[in-house]
């Protein structure tokens, strides 16, 4: 499948159901795109921004992190490796338009989709849409829609690391007298 707005790729097992999709775009690839954006904006090259995506794409894929999700989201075992693919190609686009096109203005707009995005209450509706996409391919589901905790370590990093990456590039630019264009 080339495109869900669930996010239902790669092996997930539930009771007695399990599935295997391999799904090249998810909603999470807007993150990718607006961390290869916030990466390029702070000035590094698209070999090493390729070089980090895919150090962390692999890391995904370790027994480690296959572990940690699990145990925050019941079930789901891990990415494809196709939708590996999909988020680095997105990533490296977002690279890509920070390169060409960055301007104030698209930077705020990213970073408040992306900010959006890690919300709680987004979150929550993410997860409360693929328990609902699961029920309905196998009735014999019986989990309850899992509220979304605000503590779970995996999007605290990320929410801090989405607030961080921002300032820094500010930062950087203030330092270097540059600004953005327009």
């Amino acid at each position: 499948m080339l495109a869900s707005i669930h996010e239902i790729d790669g092996r997930i097992e539930i009771d007695n159901y399990k599935s295997e999709l391999n799904i090249f775009i998810t909603p999470f690839s807007v993150t990718h795109f607006g961390f290869g954006y916030m990466i390029q904006a702070l000035g590094i090259n698209y070999l090493y921004g390729l070089i980090l995506h895919t150090i962390y794409e692999y890391a995904n894929h370790s027994e480690y992190i296959i572990n940690k999700w699990s145990d925050q989201f019941k079930g789901f075992k891990n990415d494809s490796i196709f939708n590996s693919v999909g988020d680095t190609l997105f990533f490296m686009i977002g690279m890509f338009v920070a390169k060409n096109y960055n301007n104030l203005y698209l930077f705020i707009f990213i970073f408040l989709i992306i900010f959006m995005f890690y919300s709680p209450y987004f979150q929550n509706y993410l997860t409360k849409r693929r328990l609902e996409y699961l029920k309905i391919k196998d009735n014999t589901i019986k989990i309850k829609n899992r509220i979304f905790n605000l503590h779970e370590y995996t999007y605290n990093i990320l929410f801090i690391v989405w607030i961080i990456l921002p300032l820094l590039i500010f930062i950087k630019l203030k330092i270097s007298n540059k600004s953005f264009k327009f």
